[in-house]
């Protein structure tokens, strides 16, 4: 594997799930290859399952999962993203490859173990006939922070890219309530864990896959000659969230918001709020403004329930189906630690998600966009339910704090989209930025 290994700093660099683009990659070692499709008598594919530790420059280690096919020559069909040629053989990214990722979709349906790779099939019997019926696969190419394959519109393979310790919290939700009644989730049908030295990582999940659904984003932002959305578009979305908040409270339990705990929140909003001023010179004139208003104390005595939540609500983690709305991917926010990640938060901070997706969605449509943005933040708000005023003066804290994230998110990720989210910090504080000091 030197060869490979040589050319995986190169390679991580521009795949876009990557989340050191504002970094340097000293060096990349494999820390765990574990072969999936043994290496073939013939001409015939191998897979490997590789767990690299890239050290970054700031001298931080990511650590990546990255499936691997590897052929002697490539067939026509395949659409294969190459990491290196070691002698004479292809080493590329396997997700691109249908019968390879069919292989790994038997395995899992299997179950079973493949070194210190574990696969599990979590609903006896769901997957095992579908696995071996050929059906079509392709991957999603939406996705910026894992990787998706659809095998046959009838199931959904998602591999999280980054291999941190401990149960994904997106396996662990679907795991506790996935399919519960009035909870808008699809459970979880299969599972990849792997154990390192570290510690056990969460590979990928398997669940169905709802075809022909549709994103929220995508709903919000493509409507033809710019007509807005219809209004029943969005139509129990509000519901939907609604009815997620109590399944998790009662799987993962909730606890009064206190003055410390209020303290708390403030603390880290804090904290975020300085690591972006530090790294975004366009946000420091606002520094007066924001520091004042991201306090929870002064806007009322604090109120409400702490308990898990999603953690990175917005329009792309809700699919409208045939049968309604489907909420997705409950990983938290990317830059989140692990214990940031399950920690108990208010479900207010995950309607500020929404509603800040809202905005998001409107500022890309143009001139018809705030029109359409109040009207679906007022019909989301009305919809949720209980919002009191004091609710609402805590979720423009939350909002402010979530715009503040999205800037420095898109400094590092998409500097082209930095002007959002501080368009949307400048009204919010109903002023012009403070002169920048000398």
């Amino acid at each position: 594997m030197t060869g490979v290994q040589a050319a995986l700093g190169r390679w991580l660099q521009v795949q876009r799930w990557f989340a050191g683009k504002n970094q340097s990659v000293r060096n990349v070692t494999v820390t765990s290859d574990v072969p999936l499709v043994p290496a073939p008598a013939h001409d015939g594919p191998e897979a490997r399952l590789l767990i690299v530790a890239a050290e970054m420059g700031d001298g931080t280690v990511q650590r990546y999962q990255i499936p691997v096919g590897v052929r002697a020559s490539v067939p026509p069909w395949l659409c294969a993203d190459p990491i290196a040629v070691v002698d004479g053989r292809l080493f590329y990214e396997a997700t691109s490859d249908p019968e390879l990722m069919s292989v790994l979709l038997q395995r899992v349906a299997a179950g079973g173990w493949s070194g210190p790779v574990r696969f599990r099939s979590e609903q006896e019997g769901a997957l095992r006939l579908a696995a071996r019926a050929g059906l079509d696969v392709r991957p999603l190419q939406a996705e910026q922070s894992n990787s998706s394959v659809v095998f046959g519109e009838r199931f959904i393979l998602k591999l999280f890219r980054r291999a941190v310790v401990g149960t994904n919290p997106d396996l662990d939700v679907l795991r506790r309530i996935g399919g519960e009644a009035g909870a808008p989730i699809a459970p979880v049908l299969g599972s990849i864990e792997v154990d390192t030295e570290r510690g056990p990582v969460t590979l990928g999940l398997v669940q169905s896959f709802a075809p022909g659904a549709v994103d929220g984003w995508t709903l919000a932002t493509t409507a033809g000659d710019g007509a807005e959305p219809a209004p029943d578009d969005f139509a129990a979305l509000d519901a939907a969230v609604r009815s997620t908040h109590p399944a998790l409270a009662r799987a993962f339990g909730s606890g009064a918001l206190t003055p410390s705990s209020a303290g708390r929140l403030t603390a880290g909003m804090s904290v975020r709020l300085e690591e972006a001023l530090e790294q975004v010179p366009a946000l420091r004139p606002f520094a007066p403004g924001l520091r004042a208003s991201l306090a929870v104390e002064p806007h009322g005595p604090p109120s409400g329930r702490l308990q898990r939540i999603h953690g990175d609500l917005h329009l792309g983690q809700v699919l409208r189906t045939g049968d309604g709305w489907l909420l997705i991917d409950f990983e938290g926010e990317p830059s989140a630690s692990p214990a940031e990640r399950v920690a108990w938060r208010s479900p207010l901070q995950d309607v500020a998600g929404m509603l800040r997706s809202i905005d998001y969605a409107a500022r890309t449509r143009g001139e018809d966009g705030p029109g359409w943005a109040h009207g679906a933040a007022e019909a989301f708000l009305r919809g949720y339910g209980g919002i009191t005023s004091a609710d609402r003066r805590l979720l423009r804290v939350f909002e402010l704090d979530k715009a503040v994230y999205e800037v420095l998110y898109e400094t590092r990720n998409r500097p082209d989209w930095v002007s959002v989210p501080l368009a949307a910090v400048r009204e919010a504080l109903g002023q012009q930025p403070a002169e920048a000091p000398r």
